[in-house]
């Protein structure tokens, strides 16, 4: 019976050998893969307070055409619309240009700078909420620009709009004629 049992214990002890699992190595797999979100830096002017839908905004999306403003009240002029996707945000400056004609002067004698034709340029501030203005003075004074938008770091798409109103007071003493006024607005990328 010795005999017995220590045949069955070699056999048991050999088959466990041959059972035995190989131990198998797996390394991780990789797929690297690469894509790229194209910027959106967009600004114009409307007469719509909705800016227009899209990434892309063509001449026919922004439909400004001009606005006639008359003297001594505060005339809304356009919508500005801009819309970004730049992670550290944007600003947008105003600047009010001095009233200019193109009225011909036979004596050289009068300049615009002459009968200050200074006006007002209004909107919501870079928080939303306080209104700030751009002020121009008579021509070849210097102006400030004022921040009107500033988004500081954004978190995705972000679309931003601002009434512009201008204000021009009567002008008593100035020279008959069409003047024509500029206002710049400036975008920076953050």
């Amino acid at each position: 019976m010795k005999k017995t049992i220590a045949i069955l214990l070699v056999l048991v002890i050999g088959m466990v050998g041959v059972f035995a699992a190989d131990t198998i190595t797996v390394t991780n797999a990789k797929l690297e893969f690469k894509t790229e979100v194209t910027g959106v830096n967009l600004m114009g002017l409307s007469s719509s307070a909705t800016a227009p839908a899209g990434n892309s905004w063509t001449i026919g999306d922004l439909d400004y055409t001009g606005t006639p403003v008359n003297t001594a009240s505060v005339t809304p002029i356009a919508y500005l619309h801009t819309k970004t996707n730049h992670r550290s945000g944007i600003e947008v400056t105003m600047l009010a240009g001095a009233l200019t004609s193109s009225a011909a002067d036979p004596t050289g004698a009068i300049t615009n700078a002459s009968v200050n034709l200074a006006y007002k340029v209004s909107t919501l501030g870079p928080d939303g909420s306080a209104t700030v203005t751009s002020e121009a003075t008579s021509e070849g004074a210097a102006n400030n620009a004022t921040t009107i938008i500033s988004t500081g770091a954004i978190t995705g798409m972000t679309v931003t709009s601002r009434n512009i109103s201008v204000e021009i007071p009567t002008y008593a003493d100035a020279l008959a004629g069409t003047y024509t006024g500029t206002i710049t607005f400036a975008y920076t990328a953050n």
